[in-house]
This record gives structure tokens, C-alpha cells and sequence, in this order.
């Protein structure tokens, strides 16, 4: 690790190691106000006045984990072609075959132009696999 960030840093100077962070200070900043907000929203609209109160009934936790894992995987997946601009971006940094010039721009337009509308959800169901979990968490602060 070490290695790599030393070989970065030579190569490109210190603010190669940054490269990236701006799409994924954006990407998180836009997938927690879409994940808290949506379900916020969601409980507000779907359930009933007196459901918006949580009880420990088995049906109500269930419909909150429901309404929960669904929110999660709306912001998941709106945010996630950011989330692959990041990834490859951080990738690029160190390496002798420069991909996307570290610019943000650059990395859209080569991702389009190579691999279409598709590139930018490579392994999707695979993430979204682990973020069943997710909604759990949302439930979990209602308790």
C-alpha cells in the first residue's frame, strides 16, 4: 500500500492521491440525502398516520423493512454510475497508461464512447446485493 501511494505520489505529484474525491464527495453526499430522505418521505406518504409511530408488531417491522430496502435500492441505484466514475478514476491514479486524463468529464465521455449506457453499471447486482442489509439500518433507527 505504501508502495503504491509513494509510486502515485512521484508519478504525479501529491494531489494524485485526490483524485476522485470530488465525484465521491458528491456521489455520497446525493446517496445519504436520497436514502434518509426518500424513506423520510415514503413512511410520510405510504403509511398511515397512526403507522408512523413505530410498534414492535412483526407486520410493521416488516413493512418498514419493506419501504426501507426499496428506498435504499432507489438511492443506490440513482447514485451508482457516480459511484463507478469514482472507482475508475482512483484506479487510474499510478498508472503508466493514463485512461481518463483525471478529469471527470473525460472519464464519462471514455466510459460512454467504450462501453455505452451499461459501462456505468458494471457489477451492479452485485453491489446491490450487499446493500440488502441496508434498509435494516433505517428500521433500526426508528426503534
Amino acid at each position: 500500500m505504501k508502495a503504491a501511494w509513494l509510486q502515485a505520489v512521484r508519478s504525479e505529484g501529491l494531489l494524485a492521491c485526490y483524485q476522485g474525491f470530488g465525484v465521491a464527495v458528491i456521489s455520497m453526499a446525493a446517496y445519504k440525502a436520497l436514502y434518509f430522505g426518500l424513506y423520510d418521505t415514503a413512511k410520510t406518504v405510504l403509511l398511515p398516520e397512526e403507522g408512523r409511530h413505530l410498534q414492535l408488531t412483526p407486520s410493521d417491522i416488516l413493512k418498514r423493512t419493506g419501504l426501507a430496502a426499496f428506498t435504499t435500492y432507489i438511492a443506490a441505484s440513482t447514485t451508482y454510475p457516480l459511484d463507478i466514475i469514482r472507482k475508475r478514476l482512483i484506479v487510474d491514479v499510478g498508472s503508466d497508461h493514463k485512461q481518463y486524463q483525471g478529469s471527470f468529464r473525460h472519464a464519462v465521455s471514455c466510459i460512454y464512447a467504450r462501453e455505452g449506457v451499461r459501462g456505468f453499471y458494471r457489477f451492479y447486482g452485485f453491489d446491490m446485493f450487499f446493500r440488502m442489509g441496508g434498509g435494516l439500518l433505517l428500521v433500526g433507527y426508528d426503534l
